[in-house]
């Protein structure tokens, strides 16, 4: 939507804007430079007459230009110092709308909005047409499929493991056939089901009777040269329970392996077609209006903003169809979104990528690929949206992912399947990183590095006394802890996350009524954290004394033997529930149990008599009866080694249910904190004065009792 000047003067305060002065004026930081106070801006915006008023009110405000509050400055800001969004790559001033009270909590990667000039060649600022240029997206993604095969390219055997799928097929886009996969390249649709029937499965397609989102994805597939694509409610029949069992567990190859994945988030469904396609043309907030000589131009809202609210971003199953897929065209109701390991582009901003790239063209320069260092959100290394699984990073990344997907939702009985495809990337990655029910066998950490020093020396030879076997990787594994107030889930082991869920008191109502479907609600997946953080990871010294075996059909088999893992890869991490365990335990006594932050345990000390008082996380919300009416151990997962100031202990509680019968209750740590006799503190000497104090830094927790026993975890 364009506007001009001409008949219509600038208002009073306009009027003394020096636009010249303010369009050459340079900033050295990302914060810019005031321009002009604005007070009781409700009263002053001329919106009716004054062109620029009209601008700044359309993109600062909403669309009848209202802009709430009583204090608001106007900004300008150098572009070449603002990191994010690739705005570094151009050189221009930008002017921006501030309320003053937020002027500190700004976000340059995608809640500010500006007024840009649009110089005459090369326009930094693409005004959105109602309906999506296919030769754009198509440029976008042969850019990368031609100049990034270091990170978005893939191996000469690569596609090899989609031949062994003997239900692996996709649809001729021509046709509407579904034909086998015979090495084709395809590409993949993610979007929501919504409340849809499951399709019977026929092997063609009436392509003008499907809905209108499958019928836009057809044909935004052939427009980037793509002839084939595949869609799990055409391709997977879903009256078979042996093509699921067969695709499911390998969705990262599928998603993976495609050429690119088109995502709706959009709404849910397949009724209302992509935004931007034929059948659906957009309604944008942009405005580019004349004032003089120059041309301003709004920059529209950041397109994660529409994908980080959509009901797409909420859903389990969509969590590992983004992360998988190594280029992604995201359709949004204000704009398309591309991302790949390369690089990032919307369609509204229109800059030169050769001047974003490296000199060998294979991605993004780094400042350009940042966040800003006032950015407090997690994962900072990247501005990109999606977490690129497998690439870079550590094997610890298995737990940042499993945290991001439990704040998706999901019905209960995919709680696993959801995230299979994620682990299954992982496990046939470099890492070789497999899980038991979605609780990852972590592989030792990496070795430190760095300049030599006496503390690094002593970092290196505490890592350098480590072991590490399969059963050690599982106890860092089941060091994970839930978010919230818990309940149990049916059909999925009390040790796994995956076997538990939000309890009804704390399904928040809004939230319940965004996930409300005409195929019913859904569950959230337990929020879950890792109490075990990954510097402890690096030398984390597992239990040497728990023994941990799997009833399988020839009997039980210990983790650690060779045999096990011949076992597990037929059984794709889906082994029975029950862990038979052999361990060191130590006895406790529940005294209060207030939530889930807050349990008081009463443990055995070492020394003959001596209680300590022990608080713990718990696994339910559940009022456990006191001491004495159920048995509670503690059973020690490992511990901190090397300098650490408070070493601790890391140890799963678990509760009787039954004869020799056990389920988890709780995680928590022992160090001088936690774990204390509240009757004898501790003493140290200061200037010849013996003094109580409860802590001795360097010193571990008080040791405990412990007795052996064998029992089952289930």
């Amino acid at each position: 939507m364009q506007t001009r000047s001409r008949g219509m003067r600038l208002c009073k305060w306009c009027r003394t804007l020096n636009l010249d002065a303010i369009f050459q004026r340079k900033h050295c930081t990302n914060l810019g430079g005031p321009v002009r106070q604005r007070k009781r801006a409700g009263r002053e915006f001329s919106v009716d007459s004054c062109p620029l008023c009209r601008l700044i009110a359309h993109t600062f405000g909403n669309p009848a230009g209202e802009l709430r509050g009583n204090h608001y400055q106007l900004y300008s800001y150098s572009s070449s110092r603002i990191n994010s969004g690739g705005w570094a790559a151009i050189d221009t001033v930008m002017l921006s709308l501030q309320e003053k009270t937020r002027f500190h909590q700004r976000d340059f990667s995608t809640q500010m909005r500006f007024l840009v000039p649009q110089v005459q060649v090369d326009k930094p600022i693409r005004i959105i047409p109602p309906l999506v240029s296919a030769s754009l997206l198509r440029e976008w993604v042969t850019r990368c499929r031609e100049g990034h095969d270091k990170l978005c390219g893939l191996a000469a055997d690569a596609m090899a493991p989609l031949s062994e799928m003997s239900s692996f097929r996709t649809i001729d886009c021509r046709t509407g056939k579904l034909v086998p996969w015979m090495g084709q390249p395809y590409a993949t649709l993610s979007y929501v089901w919504g409340g849809e029937p499951a399709p019977l499965f026929t092997a063609a397609l009436d392509i003008p009777q499907l809905p209108p989102t499958i019928q836009d994805t057809i044909d935004l597939s052939l427009a980037l040269g793509i002839g084939h694509l595949w869609i799990d409610r055409y391709c997977i029949s879903q009256q078979s329970d042996d093509e699921k069992a067969e695709q499911l567990p390998k969705m990262d190859l599928i998603y993976n392996l495609s050429e690119v994945t088109i995502i709706n988030a959009d709404g849910e469904g397949t009724q209302l077609g992509l935004a931007g396609m034929r059948g659906q043309p957009r309604k944008t907030r942009q405005l580019q209006t004349r004032i003089g000589t120059r041309l301003l131009a709004s920059t529209p809202p950041h397109p994660s903003l529409d994908i980080r609210a959509s009901i797409w971003w909420s859903r389990g199953w969509t969590y590992q169809e983004g992360v998988l897929a190594r280029r992604r065209v995201v359709f949004t109701q204000g704009q398309v979104y591309y991302e790949c390991s390369g690089m990032y582009c919307c369609e509204a901003l229109n800059f030169d990528l050769d001047a974003l790239h490296t000199l060998d063209g294979q991605r993004f320069k780094a400042q350009y690929y940042r966040r800003n260092k006032n950015d407090n959100q997690k994962d900072t290394d990247k501005v990109a949206l999606f977490k690129s699984v497998g690439q870079g990073g550590t094997a610890w990344d298995v737990t940042r992912r499993i945290q991001e997907y439990s704040e998706r939702a999901l019905r209960e009985e995919d709680v696993l399947d959801g995230i299979r495809g994620v682990l299954g990337a992982m496990e046939r990655g470099r890492w070789r990183l497999w899980h038991l029910w979605g609780v990852p066998v972590l592989p030792r950490g990496p070795r430190p590095t760095g300049r030599r020093s006496e503390e690094m020396d002593e970092y290196r030879e505490a890592y350098d006394s480590i072991t590490w076997t399969p059963t050690i990787g599982l106890c860092a594994g089941l060091c994970w802890r839930g978010e919230s107030h818990l309940e149990r889930r049916a059909g999925f082991p009390s040790w796994s996350w995956t076997g538990w869920k939000l309890s009804a008191k704390r399904r928040v109502a809004e939230l319940e009524a965004a996930l409300e479907t005409s195929a019913g609600a859904r569950q959230w997946v337990v929020p879950v954290k890792w109490l075990l953080e990954e510097r402890k990871w690096r030398l984390f010294q597992g239990s040497q004394s728990l023994e941990v075996q799997v009833e399988v059909e020839q009997g039980r088999l210990d983790l650690d033997d060779t045999e096990f893992q011949r076992h597990y890869e037929r059984l794709g991490g889906r082994l029975p529930v029950v862990l038979h365990m052999s361990a060191w335990v130590t006895p406790m006594s529940i005294i209060s149990w207030e939530g889930f932050r807050g349990v008081t345990a009463e443990v055995e000390g070492a020394e003959g008599g001596r209680r300590l008082r022990w608080e713990f996380f718990s696994a339910t919300t559940a009022t456990r009866p006191l001491a004495g009416a159920l048995t509670y151990i503690a059973i020690e997962l490992g511990r901190d080694v090397g300098s650490s100031p408070m070493p601790s202990v890391y140890v799963l509680v678990v509760v009787e249910v039954g004869e020799g019968v056990y389920e988890r209750a709780g995680i928590g740590k022992w160090d001088q904190i936690t774990l204390r006799d509240p009757l004898k503190p501790e003493t140290v000497v200061i200037d010849g004065e013996e003094l109580s104090c409860l802590l001795k830094f360097g010193l571990g927790p008080p040791a405990v009792a412990k007795v052996w026993k064998e029992f089952q975890l289930r």
